[in-house]
């Protein structure tokens, strides 16, 4: 029920201030807020959190595991503080460092997931999100 109200509350703050911005300088003029298909995407809003995170936390889990099998460690109930406290020559980075690399790793792994559900195996699945015939801030979801 919690993650439920914070997504409905980001729902509301990021469409208060993207009708704010809209208002003062419209992408396209005359566009509605109501748009065609803002129910579709609102749906999609609410949805999309709820499998995204469980498999965000798999595949994290797994990535995990791998650079830890890589690393000739073993990830076991004995070995949790270590893992949180984490390892190896990246924690001994910069705090700032370590976290200009997560962004730009994220975006590198976001650029080619998504390059990837354009190939011929994967669109079918993914042309949902290109499916809005009138574009916002939240179409994007789709």
């Amino acid at each position: 029920m919690k993650s439920l109200i914070n997504i409905a509350a980001s729902l509301l703050i990021l469409g208060l201030v993207f009708y704010a911005v809209e208002k003062w300088s419209p992408s396209i003029p005359g566009q509605a807020i109501r748009r065609k298909g803002f129910g579709v995407d609102v749906m999609y809003w609410f949805f999309t959190p709820f499998i995204t995170k469980g498999l965000t936390r798999i595949a994290m889990l797994a990535a995990v595991v791998l650079v830890a099998w890589l690393m000739g460690r073993h990830i076991g109930p004995e070995t949790g503080p270590e893992v949180v406290r984490g390892f190896g020559p990246i924690v001994e980075q910069p705090s700032w460092l370590i976290a200009l690399e997560m962004v730009v790793l994220g975006d590198f792994i976001g650029y080619w997931t998504h390059r990837t559900f354009h190939g011929p195996q994967l669109w079918k699945f993914h042309a949902i999100h290109h499916s809005s015939v009138q574009l916002d801030w939240l179409s994007s979801v789709r």
